[in-house]
């Protein structure tokens, strides 16, 4: 009786992400095509659809809330958005020539788009000691949208507003806008993601991968954010945290894909089957990441601040996308550079031909022989790049935050200078006054917050507004 050979392993069978990258690959042209299309019909067709960014950020239920309320109620015309003009007077000038000055720049401000008017120096609140004034000029729109149509003027005017015997400065979240630098932070995270690409595989192709791969994605995602503004509200600068936080896992995920892809190739796999084994492993890894990340953002409706539910909508949307252009846009262009992807070397940079040769596998090896003293060294610098962590101080920022040389940080020192500590942090104290009710009860409440620590009394007048009968 002879013995029957024993069976022989069969291959196994390709997973979901497997066949799906096994079809990008073998329609490679096709995917990269519906990619560029996508790209091109959404931005086209997006501003149509967009709407205006907008949020609230008051605290459903406090009391800044119920004031905000209360002042939108009774002063319909009031505008939370002001154009701050600060201006001080050097030794040896009067007072009426730097009104007679600083008159004509008013003038010559509300004569842009979208600034309001009817402002003159003789409405200017005035230090105890005169030198220094403030004329808070208000705005028709947002600040984001003033200074896109008006940003240029107003720099220019804020340039040439000083002299003359006056010390002058444009303050205010329209000029923040106005005087943002031309590189974007987005700009600058790409440039440095470029270098890293660039130094950790040492080829140009293998480095523009990951980068066109998180452009697509983010480029897409962008567009589609103005949209979803029209159905939530969703803050301006929303659309740049999920710009940053889609180019940095968009990056990440096609890192671990390209990586594995290389490794395959050099272990002798042909590029389509490697296409293929890093779609079905290094697939799963961004699959799992980036609905962890997704996950962690909607936690912020947890939170209960409205203004904040757009954010989490507008980066989840960006992962979303990045992450689907890593299991198939990235594919194809992989199966398109095949083994190009090693061309364009760049000179100094060391290519790594296999597992062995890369410098993460060799600090990989040293820690496992001496694991001891990298714990150690390792608890050591984790203190160490903790210890600013004991001096932290919370707190939103503000003008004083800005570079010395910006208008919107001179406008604040002379308004500390001039009005002392905390002008520049006003508590807003809103009273609906009873029937019978007199403004003597007002100036009694100021006079207590004023006397609290901390506080101190402000040259500004009160508003005051009296309960309205009801029919």
């Amino acid at each position: 009786m002879t013995a029957s050979p024993a069976p022989t392993a069969s291959p196994p069978s390709p997973t979901l992400l497997g066949r799906m990258a096994g079809a990008i690959v073998r329609r490679r042209a096709v995917a990269v095509g519906v990619w560029v299309a996508a790209l091109i019909a959404v931005i086209a067709l997006a501003p149509r659809l967009a709407g205006e960014w907008s949020a609230n950020y008051s605290t459903p239920g406090s009391d800044s809330s119920t004031a905000e309320e209360l002042l939108d109620a009774r002063f319909p015309e009031r505008s939370a958005n002001t154009l701050d003009v600060v201006w001080q007077t050097t030794a040896g000038t009067s007072a009426a020539a730097a009104d007679a000055r600083v008159d004509q720049v008013l003038a010559e401000l509300q004569g842009l788009e979208r600034v309001g008017d009817g402002v003159t120096t003789a409405t200017a609140e005035r230090s105890a000691d005169g030198r220094t004034a403030v004329a808070r000029i208000p705005l028709e729109d947002r600040p984001a949208n003033v200074a896109e149509v008006s940003g240029e003027q107003l720099v220019s005017i804020a340039e040439r507003g000083a002299g003359s015997g006056v010390n002058m400065a444009l303050g205010g979240q329209v000029m923040e806008e106005s005087e943002q630098g031309a590189i974007s932070s987005e700009g600058v995270g790409l440039l440095l993601a470029l270098v890293i690409l660039l130094v950790t595989f040492g080829s140009v192709v293998a480095a523009g991968l990951p980068m066109l791969t998180a452009i697509f994605g983010v480029g897409i995602a962008g567009a589609l954010i103005t949209v979803l503004a029209a159905v939530v509200d969703t803050p301006d600068w929303a659309e740049q945290v999920a710009a940053m936080v889609g180019i940095g896992v968009g990056i990440d995920y096609a890192l671990l894909i390209v990586t594995r892809y290389r490794s395959a190739l050099h272990a002798g796999a042909t590029p389509g089957d490697a296409v293929v084994e890093s779609i079905s492993t290094a697939g799963r890894s961004v699959l799992i990441a980036g609905t962890t990340v997704v996950v962690s953002m909607l936690g912020l409706f947890l939170m209960g601040l409205p203004y904040l539910y757009g954010v989490a909508l507008a980066t989840s949307l960006a992962v979303l996308i990045v992450m689907l252009a890593s299991l198939t846009l990235l594919p194809a262009l992989l199966a398109l550079a095949g083994t190009r992807i090693e061309r364009l070397h760049i000179p100094g940079v060391r290519r790594s031909s296999g597992q062995d040769g890369v410098v993460a596998a060799r600090f990989s090896r040293l820690v496992q022989g001496r694991p001891w003293a990298a714990l150690a060294l390792g608890l050591l610098a984790v203190g160490a790049l903790a210890l600013p962590v004991a001096g932290l101080r919370l707190g939103f920022p503000d003008a004083g935050n800005d570079a010395a040389k910006r208008d919107t940080r001179q406008a604040y020192d002379m308004i500390a200078q001039g009005f002392g500590a905390g002008a520049n942090g006003p508590l807003l104290v809103v009273t609906d006054l009873a029937e019978g009710g007199t403004t003597k009860a007002v100036g009694a409440l100021r006079e207590q917050i004023a006397g609290t620590g901390g506080s101190r009394r402000s040259p500004r007048r009160s508003s005051t507004t009296r309960r309205t009968p009801r029919c």
